[in-house]
């Protein structure tokens, strides 16, 4: 900072930053940030990963070579956080280690950090078993294991501020039809799938926002109607499913993911009397084709970025890059745009429930359910917190070694909640 910035004037540009930018780095601790427009929301957003500052010189190094992406490889990076990458192997692993020069490096207490990158749920179980890592993070427990699992000190299950669902291409026909859209999501038994599939106390819901927000009810809608849905889709000239086009539903390859689609599949086909495909694909494929709209149906979820119902609602802006439905509603563009500009929370949450209402109404996407995260972890990993937003800092991370030599007496009180002492 110091040899960029002088008294809040960026050297290389000749402009005071916040005559710029409208941000301003007033003193070594504290940066000022001038907003065009109200954002409620702002000092929780700014928590998320991409305001993380970048190294621009490293960035723009290798995009003058041709090669933007290669800076985020272990040789190239430079971070200013906690830990560094200094390996990866392609869908295998990568390994961390403390960061030296991070300004509070000397209370980071792990050294050390590998990741484990398996995509099998199974494989990734039979890992942590044997010892070959001390955390499931990414990986949800198997539902067949669920019951054998379960009676362990090592599970763990925490809600999530997520939401699980389908996007429909709204540009393809006859997805461009509401009556289709709210027929294929109506139809879908969202109270069965988490009971018979997830069971893991996944909340079923038709609204976007998930639930966990403080004060905030939401639009609550009917989660299932299968005549209504039969009814809607034969008035979109589809009785019965009868000339009904082919379609598939994209997912990335994960065998929960691949059983909510066979459900869903099968809900479609029986009640409906239509057939859609369905294909697993790697996620970065899966992506890509969302970004081109080459989808009918794509499975999704969303983590909140910040604890406001605006993290949700985003999705459905007409100019929202998030948007990957293609539908486009100005009545809710405005609902949205107003809740940036007023203060008081209650009239907020009022404006984000009557926008949410115009959602259901027209289903670009199907919410399924409300996330839930369950997880092994080994009793010695100190440092770990349930989080809404399933966050969890390495940095205040630690391992308990008194576990080395058994099982360590009064340990709870020791390690877990030490203002209990």
């Amino acid at each position: 900072m110091v040899d960029v910035f002088e008294n809040g004037r960026d050297l290389r540009l000749g402009k005071t930053t916040e005559d710029k930018f409208g941000v301003k780095a007033v003193d070594d601790h504290t940066l000022k940030v001038k907003l065009i427009k109200p954002v409620p929301y702002f000092l929780g957003m700014i928590e998320y990963m991409v305001f993380a500052p970048v190294p621009k010189h490293i960035v723009e190094k290798f995009k003058a070579e041709g090669k933007e992406n290669l800076w985020v490889r272990p040789e190239n990076i430079v971070v200013s956080g906690p830990f560094q990458l200094v390996e990866e192997q392609f869908k295998q692993y990568k390994v961390y280690k403390k960061n030296l020069k991070y300004y509070s490096t000397d209370k980071v207490k792990i050294n050390k950090v590998k990741v484990l990158l398996i995509e099998d749920y199974t494989s990734a179980m039979n890992a942590y078993k044997t010892g070959q890592h001390d955390w499931s993070a990414e990986t949800s427990i198997p539902t067949d294991m669920l019951e054998s699992i379960r009676k362990y000190k090592d599970y763990h299950f925490d809600p999530m501020l997520t939401i699980y669902f389908y996007i429909f291409n709204t540009l393809r026909k006859p997805l461009d039809d509401v009556r289709v859209r709210n027929a294929l999501s109506l139809a879908i038994d969202r109270k069965m799938i988490v009971e018979r599939i997830t069971k893991q106390g996944q909340i079923p819901s038709r609204d976007l926002v998930a639930k966990g927000i403080a004060n905030y009810i939401g639009a609550e809608s009917s989660i299932y109607e299968p005549e209504t849905a039969k009814k809607l889709l034969a008035e979109a000239g589809f009785p019965g499913g009868k000339g009904f086009p082919k379609m598939t539903i994209k997912f990335n390859t994960s065998e929960g993911h691949r059983k909510i689609a066979e459900a869903i599949q099968e809900m479609w086909r029986s009640t409906l009397g239509i057939q859609i495909d369905i294909a697993n694909m790697e996620f970065r494929t899966l992506l890509e084709d969302q970004n081109q709209k080459n989808f009918d149906i794509v499975r999704f979820a969303w983590v909140a970025d910040y604890m406001d119902p605006h993290t949700f609602m985003q999705l459905g802006l007409s100019e929202s890059e998030n948007n990957k439905s293609g539908w486009k509603n100005k009545k809710y563009d405005e609902l949205i745009s107003q809740t940036d500009q007023t203060a008081d929370q209650k009239k907020r949450f009022e404006l984000f429930t009557e926008a949410e209402k115009i959602l259901a109404s027209e289903s670009p996407i199907a919410p399924i359910y409300s996330y839930t995260r369950s997880y092994l972890k080994k009793p010695y990993l100190k440092g770990f917190w349930p989080h809404f937003q399933d966050r969890h800092e390495w940095k205040y991370m630690w391992i308990d070694e008194r576990w080395y030599k058994g099982v360590p007496e009064n340990r709870e009180v020791d390690n877990d909640q030490p203002w209990l002492k």
